[in-house]
């Protein structure tokens, strides 16, 4: 499930565009630009599908994580 998300995740990167990418040498005005890039690019028709595959993923992981049982439920 971990590796299916990051695929997504990497294809939803891919659609935004490389002006939506953060380095650490970037200064505060670019990485400040990159955010604003990521969240316009979020809004387009054709980034939108791949964000909504990457929230559904998300949320599925998350339900399977938390119906996930540690020990046996107890006899009543």
């Amino acid at each position: 499930m971990t590796d299916v998300l990051a695929a997504a995740e990497a294809a939803e990167r891919v659609a935004m565009g490389p002006r939506t990418y953060v380095s650490d040498e970037q200064d505060a005005t670019a990485r400040r630009a990159a955010e604003i890039a990521r969240r316009k690019a979020k809004a387009r028709p054709s980034v939108r599908p791949w964000t909504d595959e990457v929230d559904r993923l998300r949320t599925a992981r998350e339900a399977h994580r938390l119906s996930f049982r540690t020990r046996p439920a107890a006899a009543v």
